[in-house]
């Protein structure tokens, strides 16, 4: 297992909303996707379980181990392997595909594989376009930059927070077959909402 939730709930101070009670699991190789309606918390689900914002009450539990003991070392590498993918995946217009992929490794301090970079640019349709600079491309091809430097983090877990909403259906549909395609070449689990 990945991913465990008991009980986890989470309260807003200076608002009515809470999340109380959120349990589930993620194994390994799974696709999860939470569902609910606008401002119900999923994001902040997402966040927790990432460690971007604490939680309140319950366990998070990270390959059977509680995230709330960890050291920052160990939170550190807990984010390592969870690659996050944020609804505005706030790429560098100006920069080309290929300078986003190469700046995964260059920000893990990493040499740049470039056969890795060309093995993901071609399993997601974007070869022809590792030139081109990011502004020029249309959402879902930014979409697929945004979960290609996901893939190059070699993580166990992707959290995909809205990562469709700003797409066309057919885009929208192409990018939960790329999400299903990777968990099987990959064996990564995903977590969307």
């Amino acid at each position: 297992m990945i991913i465990e939730l008991k009980s986890v709930g989470k309260i807003f101070p200076k608002s009515q909303f809470r999340l109380d009670d959120i349990s589930f699991n993620i194994e390994e190789g799974e696709i999860v996707g939470l569902i609910g309606s606008n401002g119900t918390g999923k994001s902040t689900i997402l966040k927790m379980i990432n460690g971007l914002i604490p939680y309140d009450k319950g366990n998070i539990y990270y390959q059977g181990k509680e995230v709330k003991s960890f050291s920052d070392n160990k939170l550190r590498q807990m984010r390592k392997d969870i690659a996050y993918i944020f609804q505005n995946h706030n790429l560098l217009a100006g920069e080309s595909v290929y300078y986003h992929l190469a700046l995964v490794y260059k920000l893990n301090h990493q040499k740049v594989n470039h056969d890795a970079i060309n093995d993901i640019l071609d399993f997601l349709g974007l070869m022809d376009l590792k030139q081109v600079k990011c502004h020029s491309l249309s959402g879902g091809q930014q979409q697929k930059v945004a979960i290609a430097m996901a893939v190059l983090q070699k993580p166990k877990l992707i959290l995909c927070d809205e990562i469709s909403s700003a797409l066309d259906t057919n885009s929208e549909k192409e990018i939960f077959n790329l999400l299903s395609d990777l968990r099987e070449k990959y064996g990564i689990s995903i977590l969307m909402r």
